[in-house]
């Protein structure tokens, strides 16, 4: 009798401690179990179809200054994000109270290389065929683009060129929506004009001299 009800003492603590190692390896729905090391391991609740934590938009810049014979000067890579006016603009964008006109990428400097049709220092403009605005600081070779394969894959992709008028610098570049009311009956390309949606200083400047040209592409994606 001893020893049957040793047999079933046994067996029951066989039984528990298999039930432990399945409950250990078992994934609930909607939770994220970070295991970088045993001592330190969390449970972060998340939503079964997004990330465990806050939604980020970041932008990825390239600069590529070029002589005239199209031979590469500099090339600069830097990272940026959302400028603070500009998730106020996404927020009104996504709750429909402004409708997107248009994109344009802002370049400028203390000493900045793009001039006014009266010959006035001026930020660039790099803007796309559809922008009415006339002027020399206005660039229209912008290229917006979706891939939909490769390293930005499902990435917001703006490209495009401006020529330098003079010598200068870049020290400060934008990213700017163009937005108007979504209730303004006007329609068109680049009716008015919102607050910055990216930004970034530059540590250091990026010089131009008249006539060279700076690509800048910004790749866009959120995480």
């Amino acid at each position: 009798m001893k020893r049957r009800r040793l047999y079933s003492l046994l067996a029951g603590l066989t039984a528990m401690a298999t039930l432990g190692l399945i409950l250990a390896f078992v994934v609930v729905p909607g939770i994220s179990k970070d295991v970088k090391s045993p001592a330190s391991t969390q449970v972060v609740a998340s939503t079964p179809d997004g990330p465990a934590e806050g939604i980020a938009v970041h932008g990825h810049w390239t600069l590529e200054v070029r002589n005239l014979d199209g031979n590469l000067v500099e090339r600069c890579e830097f990272e940026n994000a959302l400028a603070i006016d500009g998730s106020t603009t996404l927020s009104m964008i996504l709750a429909r109270q402004k409708t997107i006109t248009g994109w344009s990428i802002g370049l400028s400097g203390t000493i900045s290389p793009f001039l006014s049709d009266s010959g006035e220092q001026r930020q660039g403009f790099i803007v796309d065929s559809t922008c009415p605005t006339a002027g020399c600081q206005y660039f229209k070779t912008l290229t917006i683009n979706v891939p939909t394969s490769g390293d930005n894959l499902n990435k917001l992709v703006l490209s495009g060129t401006a020529t330098a008028h003079q010598d200068g610098t870049i020290t400060h570049v934008r990213t700017h929506l163009w937005i108007q009311p979504a209730t303004d009956p006007s329609t068109g390309s680049y009716l008015g004009i919102g607050p910055d949606f990216t930004n970034y200083r530059l540590p250091s400047a990026v010089n131009l001299t008249a006539g060279q040209t700076v690509t800048a592409t910004v790749v866009i994606s959120f995480s």
